[in-house]
């Protein structure tokens, strides 16, 4: 476990030489990275329930599990297929678990610095929002640094191809929401259909 933390911590502070040993040298873990989506989530958790009223906009409403998996676990997924989707045309050369572990671990900012800040928070005045506010700002940076650097790195790009890639990645994960609200939406139909037409059976009988 204390190897599991001290490599996760590594390529948070060194990236390409942590994803680089994540992929090539084998020193990452799946479940870790897993592990560290989940903790963001625990994280969104706490700062809800511990949270001083003045930084917390969600004060003292009820946790919702299924709202912190919907805005933080399912766009992790739908990163990681579009992601693969994308670089399978664009001869990548990582695979969909080195895409999963790569997010997963460049995620460890979100929980390094919020949580924290969520403990601070409780003794800062209304007057020291905008440190606080940098702090959040620089943990978001920074996070999305990490993302460009396990993307670049797990699939040998260049900085450009790179760029180029995580945009047609944004593009895909809207294309695949339209999808999914499409199938959604014709799904409900049918069985609105087929409800009706039991209804109707029903009432001849």
């Amino acid at each position: 476990m204390k190897e599991a933390i001290r490599f996760a911590l590594h390529i948070t502070v060194r990236p390409f030489d942590g994803f680089w040993d994540m992929k090539y040298e084998k020193k990452g873990r799946f479940g870790v990275a897993i592990a560290v989506v989940l903790f963001v989530v625990l994280a969104d958790i706490f700062d809800i329930i511990a949270g001083g009223f003045l930084y917390n906009n969600s004060y003292q409403l009820p946790v919702n599990l299924f709202r912190q998996l919907r805005v933080i676990v399912l766009p992790y997924i739908l990163f990681c297929v579009a992601n693969w989707s994308v670089t399978t045309l664009m001869d990548g050369e990582g695979t969909m678990k080195d895409i999963m572990m790569a997010t997963g671990y460049a995620l460890m900012p979100m929980i390094l610095i919020p949580v924290p800040l969520t403990v601070i928070g409780n003794f800062l005045s209304y007057d020291e929002r905008a440190y606080f506010n940098a702090l959040l700002s620089f943990s978001t940076v920074w996070t999305g640094f990490l993302i460009f650097s396990g993307i670049m790195t797990v699939h040998q790009y260049s900085a450009m191809k790179t760029v180029m890639t995580l945009l047609a990645t944004i593009v895909a994960m809207g294309v695949i929401v339209f999808i999914g609200m499409v199938f959604m939406s014709l799904t409900n139909q049918l069985v609105g259909f087929i409800y009706s037409i039991y209804k109707e059976v029903m009432l001849r009988i």
